[in-house]
């Protein structure tokens, strides 16, 4: 009975703690929000352009790839196209199955270089924020903002709360 109330009494103190701990952690008076428009930070700022103009650099690489690839898929069924009324029907049979085929191969090298560029992104994205997240934490301590969020998350907002020109200039 004894260790039950030693229990007990042990979850209050822990909840009262946590309690106590988060009403000394928030701000005095009405919470302060803020945002920042991430997508400007990647156009302006110098560490986003490096990203962006490596995400271009990949991105017309796989271009040129898929281009060749199309390519020799339209010149195979060109020729198929030609040789069509002197060849057996067996033969076109095999013809239009390796077309199928290779249609399909086309499309799954074009699906998988999607994901793979969105990849990319993503992870470009996420260097210019692990340059930007101690940026962003420093100015919303300065100017005294208990939040901060992406632009791309907010409906409407004054534009007194946007410390995107702020973030874009100290981040190199």
């Amino acid at each position: 009975m004894h260790r039950s109330l030693a229990i007990v009494f042990l979850g209050a103190a822990l909840v009262i703690t946590g309690m106590v701990t988060a009403d000394a952690a928030a701000p005095a008076g009405p919470a302060k929000i803020g945002f920042v428009d991430l997508e400007r930070t990647l156009l302006e700022t110098p560490a986003g352009k490096r990203a962006s103009t490596k995400f271009e650099q990949s991105l017309k690489g796989k271009q040129v790839e898929l281009d060749k690839k199309r390519k020799e898929l339209e010149k195979f069924k060109a020729e198929f196209e030609k040789q069509r009324s002197m060849l057996k029907p067996d033969v076109i049979a095999k013809r239009e199955q390796e077309f199928n085929e290779r249609t399909m191969e086309l499309q799954s090298y074009f699906m998988k270089l999607q994901n793979d560029l969105a990849t990319e992104r993503a992870q470009l994205i996420q260097e210019v924020l692990k340059l930007a997240g101690p940026v962003i934490k420093q100015v919303a301590q300065e100017q005294g903002f208990s939040l901060i969020v992406d632009r791309a998350a907010v409906i409407w907002a004054s534009d007194a709360l946007d410390i995107t020109a702020e973030i874009n200039k100290r981040i190199k």
